[in-house]
């Protein structure tokens, strides 16, 4: 049973080499989507992990482990990082400690992804961004004919780990970049809204 199970999700995230690719990117688009999104709403140890469990039954690396790492810590890593580069003016000095562990921890030891919660409950923008760099994650996963890996470990030892770093590296680029890049951009906007509205006071969104 738990070797079908495998072979099922091998097939999802690449394992067809036959599939035409954009069907085996748009799987792994859907797969690692539903990792960041099912993480929010409680079905990461209620399903995610007994998978990845099940995958590495006999010692290997778990595709599942692979999006795991991307699709939740290295993601979210991103989005704590871009609090850092360029702080919001009206409560940096509140996000920093929090994105600086969240950043540390997800990268150091490949955990902690709830860090960047809040940054994501505050500005839709990043939130999609990071649903939307956990899909293009899986995709490059996926079409690169399934990576394997795991978290739990520090991004550098998971690599390592890999059977494809390469694909991992460049996905692992991806994941990170792109909520990098929206929550630099939103919190330049809100810093801009700020300034316009008297000297970087508070919005309702900011709390």
């Amino acid at each position: 049973l738990t070797s079908h199970a495998r072979a099922l999700l091998a097939l999802a995230l690449g394992g067809a080499r036959g599939a035409p690719l954009v069907a085996r990117g748009a799987c792994g688009a859907v797969v690692g989507a539903g990792v960041h999104w099912g993480s929010r709403r409680g079905f990461y140890h209620a399903l995610v992990l007994p998978l990845i469990a099940l995958e590495a039954e006999r010692g290997e690396m778990a595709l599942l482990g692979a999006l795991d790492l991307l699709a939740l810590c290295v993601v979210g890593a991103g989005a704590c990082a871009a609090q850092l580069a360029l702080p919001r003016a009206a409560s940096g000095a509140r996000d920093a400690p929090l994105a600086r562990r969240g950043l540390a921890l997800n990268l150091g030891c490949g955990d902690y992804v709830e860090a960047c919660f809040p940054f994501l409950a505050r500005d839709r923008a990043l939130d999609a961004a990071a649903l939307c760099a956990s899909a293009a994650a899986g995709a490059l996963c996926a079409s690169a004919g399934g990576v394997r890996s795991t978290a739990y470990v520090p991004l550098p030892v998971a690599v390592v780990l890999s059977d494809a770093p390469r694909a991992l590296v460049r996905a692992a680029l991806v994941a990170f970049c792109a909520p990098f890049a929206v929550g630099v951009a939103c919190n330049a906007a809100a810093n801009a809204r700020g300034a316009r509205g008297g000297g970087g006071a508070r919005t309702p969104r900011d709390e």
